[in-house]
């Protein structure tokens, strides 16, 4: 997925089940995930619940790359 360059006020913020991992293949990249902020370039990834309030734009305005995967909730599955 590509995160074109934005400022803090285009930055939009998403809430849903599920969870998610981002690694980031380039550029600086700031992760808000409720109050926390999380600023993360090349090489590196995260893990989140996705109910929590997120958002993702890409720093120093430069596009920046992740590889996404998200996972709907386990509710409802046989075993969950």
């Amino acid at each position: 997925m590509e995160i074109p360059p934005s400022s803090v006020a285009e930055a939009v913020s998403s809430q849903h089940e599920g969870e998610e991992f981002l690694f980031v293949l380039s550029g600086q990249l700031e992760v808000r995930i409720g109050s926390d902020v999380h600023r993360l370039g090349p090489g590196d990834a995260i893990y989140y619940d996705s109910d929590l309030e997120h958002s993702l734009r890409a720093l120093e305005g430069r596009a920046g790359r992740v590889l996404a995967c998200l996972a709907p909730p386990l509710r409802g599955r046989p075993g969950a």
